[in-house]
């Protein structure tokens, strides 16, 4: 061990050369190339390790005596406020309060539209109804006028009439002003047979407690067995939303339009079944049978039904034709539309009857010569 003087020297010489970089360069001249990588990554290690040091001391903060322990601590006490009983009672608020305002009005007004679909169907059985709950003492309702509806498209099957406000119509006010207003609207449905109502919120907004939601009405039913109704009705409502934010009262309703169907077709049925008919002139097994059939004979087939079909007018006779796509191992079909309203099969003779697995097709006319 040496004098403390020669120490001295010792570390102002070493001083010294680390301000020179030719000592630096001196030094690494003198390490053998094979172990320069390892010092190099030996000293990026100590550098990472040092700054990791540094972050934890500067994060690193001591207990305040005031520290509320959390519930992973020993002796924890809580110290929350108790949630008084009408909230725990009440867990919408809650919601409320946890979630978007609009979120939970849409919740309301869900709940709110089978309230009145059963309202309207109770009505329109012919079922006197008292006063609702969710209807206010002085609901304000704006009807519509039957006798201003205009036709739209009529003939000897279908009849089609349209009503749009246009700010005169019959004025209700009071408890029974919603079943008035019902019944302007769908009197032909009183006591109809298979009478459906289905209504829905489609779009609303929100001002402070006022809620404004459009409401769809649409209605189904057979005045007789001759003919079939049905109808569309749109509805401007209005609501007031309760200080506890639980309840939506209805304040206000005004009709905005209505459209009505009439048919005499097969009894009030619009469609039938043709199928026979016009298939009459292919070979229909492939289309009868279905994929549970071809599944049992093809290996591998398709059963989930991703296939869809493409109609156009593939010969230019004025009339829709369809192609049909299918699984691999059947193959598709072109079917070309007759003058009479039947088919012929034609993907043989233009080629298109693909063994492919098909899932779409697309028809169009690329040299546009039609």
């Amino acid at each position: 061990m040496g004098k403390p003087g020669d120490v001295k020297k010792r570390l102002r010489r070493l001083s010294a050369n680390v301000r020179d970089p030719l000592w630096w360069k001196d030094q690494w001249n003198s390490i053998e190339p094979r172990k320069r990588l390892t010092y190099v990554i030996s000293t990026v290690m100590i550098i990472c390790c040092v700054v990791i040091y540094m972050m934890v001391i500067a994060s690193w903060r001591p207990v305040s005596p005031n520290h509320r322990l959390g519930p992973a601590d020993d002796n924890f006490v809580s110290t929350r406020t108790p949630v008084p009983a009408a909230r725990i009672e009440n867990p919408l608020t809650a919601a409320m309060e946890s979630r978007n305002p609009h979120e939970v009005t849409s919740d309301l007004l869900d709940n709110q539209s089978g309230l009145i679909n059963d309202y309207m169907e109770r009505i329109l059985a012919g079922e006197h109804v008292s006063n609702v709950s969710w209807a206010g003492p002085y609901l304000n309702c704006s009807a519509m006028d039957r006798n201003q509806f205009r036709s739209a498209y009529s003939d000897d099957r279908i009849r089609v009439a349209r009503w749009k406000s246009t700010g005169v119509a019959p004025e209700f006010e009071g408890s029974q002003s919603l079943a008035s207003t019902v019944l302007a609207c769908f009197e032909p449905w009183l006591e109809s047979e298979k009478l459906r109502v289905e209504t829905s919120f489609s779009e609303f907004s929100i001002v402070q407690k006022t809620v404004t939601a459009q409401l769809t009405v649409q209605i189904f039913g057979r005045p007789d067995f001759t003919y079939g109704r049905q109808a569309t009705s749109l509805w401007e409502t209005q609501w007031e939303l309760s200080d506890s934010l639980e309840v939506l009262t209805l304040e206000r309703v005004e009709v905005r339009m209505q459209e009505e169907i009439v048919n005499y077709v097969n009894g009030g049925t619009l469609f039938q079944d043709c199928t026979g008919g016009v298939m009459q002139h292919i070979n229909f097994d492939q289309l009868f049978y279905g994929v549970d059939f071809w599944a049992k004979r093809i290996p591998g087939i398709d059963i989930e039904g991703n296939q869809g079909i493409a109609v156009s007018d593939v010969n230019n006779d004025g009339l829709d034709d369809l192609y049909i796509c299918e699984p691999h191992g059947l193959p598709n079909q072109l079917l070309l539309q007759n003058a009479d309203g039947t088919v012929r099969s034609a993907g043989i003779s233009m080629g298109v009857d693909i063994l492919d697995e098909s899932y779409c097709a697309l028809l169009l006319d690329l040299d546009n010569d039609g």
